[in-house]
């Protein structure tokens, strides 16, 4: 490709990306003009295909994206042979085309993403829509009449300045704060080190608007493991203060001072009533009707996949468990929509990351099947047909391009013995 086409391909791998990682479209989906989510999703897919095709690159794979590949094939499959096990058929078509934009989001960029500075690009569009996200929801946060999408909660305007809870383009707090970890966690890698704890502090801030018990947590394990593995700072005296921080915040939290402090500081007034509730006791161990409600609707689920094993209750048929609150457990969706199969198939990604033999992709989906564990709508959402593949793809190839770089060459390294042999034997 000439200079100026691998500029535009650049930029258009910026915008997907960006465009998935932010879900914007959510927000022109709030303001009722006729575009809708599946608009954004088509129209990126389309734009990565076709330069796909002029580029190329379908005959340019690389063999770390063939397993990659093979196993969104294969989960598709399965999807497709679910179908036939549901009543409600126009349910589980919806979400069979859910899966569709999600793998076909994150094929277009497996296709399209050619070079180290394609692999940047995308990494750059990813840390932008997190410093988006964040600092709308740090607005949400401090000030409750301010929402970005207004009828997040069924255009209950009173309800979301009680709750002051953040969501940003995402129809929900928790939603918006499980985007911005994992998002956090990659992004780190393509910011210089001496920045990546900065932005660490500023996604944890917008995380603690949230509210979100699992992203706050989530956030905290990604720090420390970034800060323990080197990764988020260099520096021992930051990387202690760093951890440091990070107790210091989780005593807060367990000890319920939050409010408190802010009373002393005369700031009593950022936190709405339901926040200063909820932060004012243990905030790891408050049970409420939501927690109650996915306890029950978990084992409903665990029943369901007990009763069908093998086929299980067909795709999209745990939505109307619980009185149609879903799963709220994404393990426990895949097992009870599409049995043993599907559940081997979609575990199955954790050997595409064996295969890349990197350390980071298996951070990363460790982390994200934790997360599975409280959310039901992982695969709901393209950004993570985004992070998912540059995590265990890009992410990769891009490490083992750098340690090349830095490993002096087997040439190099002879010259510099021969050199100082040469010199060794001329001083003596």
């Amino acid at each position: 490709m000439t200079h100026i086409s691998s500029l535009l391909v650049r930029a258009v791998i910026f915008a997907i990306t960006f465009m998935h990682v932010s879900n914007i479209g959510n927000y022109f989906q709030s303001l009722r003009i006729g575009y809708f989510l599946w608009h954004f999703w088509a129209v990126g897919i389309a734009v990565c295909l076709l330069l796909v095709v002029l580029s190329g690159a379908f005959f340019k794979l690389t063999k770390f994206s063939l397993p990659y590949i093979a196993w969104s094939a294969l989960f598709l499959v399965v999807c497709l042979l679910s179908l036939f096990f549901v009543d409600n058929g126009a349910i589980a078509v919806d979400d069979f085309i859910i899966y569709c934009w999600f793998f076909g989001s994150s094929l277009a960029l497996v296709f399209l993403v050619r070079s180290e500075s394609d692999v940047r690009a995308c990494g750059l569009g990813i840390v932008c829509a997190i410093l988006v996200l964040a600092g709308l929801s740090i607005m949400e946060f401090i000030d409750p009449d301010f929402q970005v999408i207004v009828d997040r909660f069924f255009a209950d305007t009173v309800r979301v300045g009680e709750a002051n809870r953040s969501g940003a383009f995402y129809e929900n707090s928790n939603d918006n704060g499980i985007a911005m970890v994992l998002g956090m966690f990659i992004g780190q890698f393509f910011l210089p080190v001496r920045l990546r704890f900065l932005f660490f502090l500023f996604v944890g801030f917008a995380v603690l608007g949230t509210v979100s018990r699992t992203a706050i947590s989530i956030w905290a394990a990604m720090v420390i493991v970034s800060m323990l593995f080197g990764y988020g700072a260099t520096s021992r005296p930051l990387r202690f203060v760093g951890l440091s921080l990070i107790g210091f915040a989780g005593f807060l939290l367990v000890a319920g001072e939050i409010p408190g402090l802010l009373a002393e500081a005369g700031l009593s007034d950022v936190l709405s009533p339901d926040m200063s509730r909820r932060l004012s006791g243990n905030f790891f161990e408050q049970e409420d009707g939501s927690t109650v409600a996915r306890v029950e609707v978990a084992q409903e689920a665990w029943r369901a996949f007990v009763a069908n094993p093998l086929s299980g209750i067909g795709l999209g048929a745990s939505d109307f468990l619980g009185g149609e609150i879903g799963t709220h457990n994404q393990h426990l969706k895949i097992a009870s929509e599409l049995g043993v199969l599907g559940l081997i198939v979609y575990a199955a990604l954790f050997l595409v990351a064996l295969s890349s033999g990197s350390l980071i992709a298996l951070m990363f989906l460790f982390f994200y099947a934790v997360i599975g564990f409280t959310n039901h709508g992982m695969m709901n959402y393209t950004v993570y047909g985004v992070l998912i593949p540059m995590a265990v793809l890009f992410l990769p190839e891009l490490h083992r391009a750098e340690t090349e770089k830095k490993r002096p060459s087997r040439r190099r390294r002879r010259k510099r013995r021969s050199a100082s042999s040469a010199e060794r034997e001329l001083s003596a």
